[in-house]
């Protein structure tokens, strides 16, 4: 029998789904009535939330405020946010049910570890206060490290909990369910984890290096940390949200401290500010405005002398990704087709699905679509959901991204040639840097300050 501290609790939980259908019309497609009879069909997340009410780190639901997130969960309001087009969509689709079951059993151990998310913030913030303290330069590189490995930590622990919190539900669906059937109750989401391979005789088997056991639970061995990292938190760019948190509390304690100082002098310099983006897993143009790349500033030329090549005004040959020609004469482009290109892996991933008869920049073209879209690899694309139709003269690419489905159709016609082609894809990296100072990742996550 449940306690009367529980059944409190209880009461206050369907409180918040009362206040939450409130917010939109009524009738069986109203968010709020979807997300009871989700929570509620589902025992171990409606017991989760209900522990969460009890220890005060569940306040309610709100609608999400960023149509490309699945589900967030904000530790200062603590409340989940989750979007009402996707509950609408629930209301009709078993699939989508059971995916925001998934994205809602991760979101509600974040409302677990609120404590720990708050000291993670708060001890970043004590440590860059003391290294502003410590003169200039700075280098913020050891500071971001930490904060990038505790936030690893913390969303691999709720990705763990919430794949094992889903399994929970498909046994309890059906005790004899195997890892096809989990696959199937939520591939948005387990295609991270599964590899199908529907001629093989293991058609369904965990990714490189992950351990999925006979209950379909993940354990928290070294092993699968490890592989998880990998599978989930690097291959969805997480390090650019947190970093992004990150360096938005730097920039305010900067310009704080700087104020502060100009107030006593006014012609106070301001502070070089060094970041090791190797280091990090960003580039130097990632960077918000008033950071140096370290290892930059390590390898900047020397001045060149009066009478040089440079100093008479031939411009500096850069290196770049595109690499010098053996004879030292202009750089030789890599084109998406070629083995040094950073996207040569997703383009020999469609050439492979397509026909010879499909020109090899249409291919490429395709994929810089779809990349544009957030489809940003193999992982993104939907099982066999790439193909040319000939009646259309077009290349048809779908993409499941999480939460939000896309589709590129590209006609054949449209395509430019391949040096234009790896133009575009050079300047879709180059507006990626946003994605730092100021926008949000090309893939459907948790988005700052929320959890994911």
């Amino acid at each position: 029998m449940a306690s009367s501290a529980e059944a409190m609790n209880r009461d206050k939980l369907r409180a918040m789904f009362t206040e939450f259908e409130g917010q939109f019309r009524g009738g069986p497609s109203n968010p709020g009535t979807v997300l009871r009879g989700i929570v509620t069909s589902m025992p171990q997340l409606e017991d989760a939330m209900v522990d969460a009410v009890g220890k005060g780190t569940l306040a309610g639901f709100r609608s999400s405020r960023d149509r490309k997130v699945a589900g967030d969960y904000d530790p200062e309001d603590m409340c989940i946010y989750i979007g009402a087009a996707k509950l609408r969509e629930a209301a009709k689709s078993p699939v989508q049910a059971d995916a925001i079951r998934y994205t809602l059993s991760h979101e509600i151990q974040h409302a677990v570890d609120r404590d720990a998310i708050l000291e993670q913030d708060a001890a970043f913030r004590r440590d860059a206060t003391q290294l502003i303290d410590s003169g200039s330069p700075r280098d913020y590189t050891p500071l971001l490290a930490r904060y990038l490995k505790r936030s690893s930590e913390i969303e691999i622990g709720a990705e763990i909990a919430g794949f094992n919190a889903f399994a929970d539900h498909v046994k309890g669906r059906n005790p004899d369910a195997t890892l096809k059937d989990l696959y199937e109750a939520s591939n948005q989401n387990l295609r991270m984890y599964v590899d199908v391979a529907k001629l093989s005789d293991t058609p369904y088997r965990e990714k490189p290096g992950l351990t999925i056991d006979a209950d379909l639970h993940i354990a928290s061995t070294p092993e699968n940390l490890s592989a998880m990292k990998r599978h989930f938190f690097d291959a969805n760019e997480y390090h650019l949200t947190e970093l992004g948190r990150a360096f938005d509390v730097i920039e305010a304690l900067e310009a704080q401290a700087l104020q502060a100082a100009r107030q006593l002098d006014p012609q106070c310099e301001e502070p070089t500010l060094l970041v090791d983006c190797a280091q990090l897993g960003l580039r130097a143009q990632q960077l918000p405005a008033g950071f140096t790349d370290r290892q930059a500033k390590r390898d900047a030329p020397e001045p060149a002398a009066v009478g040089s090549p440079v100093a008479d005004g031939e411009p500096v040959r850069k290196k770049s990704r595109m690499g010098e020609a053996p004879d030292g004469s202009d750089p030789v482009p890599v084109m998406p087709d070629q083995s040094g290109h950073p996207d040569h892996g997703f383009y020999t991933f469609l050439r492979g699905q397509l026909p010879e008869s499909v020109p090899d920049n249409a291919v490429a073209h395709a994929m810089s679509i779809a990349r544009s879209k957030g489809i940003l690899d193999e992982r993104h694309v939907e099982q066999g959901q790439v193909a040319y139709l000939p009646e259309h003269g077009s290349i048809v690419i779908g993409g499941n991204l999480l939460a939000r489905q896309e589709r590129v159709i590209m006609p054949l016609h449209v395509a430019p040639s391949m040096p234009l082609v790896a133009e575009e894809l050079e300047a879709q990296r180059s507006r990626s840097a946003q994605s730092v100072s100021g926008g949000t990742p090309d893939v459907e996550q948790h988005a700052s300050p929320q959890r994911h």
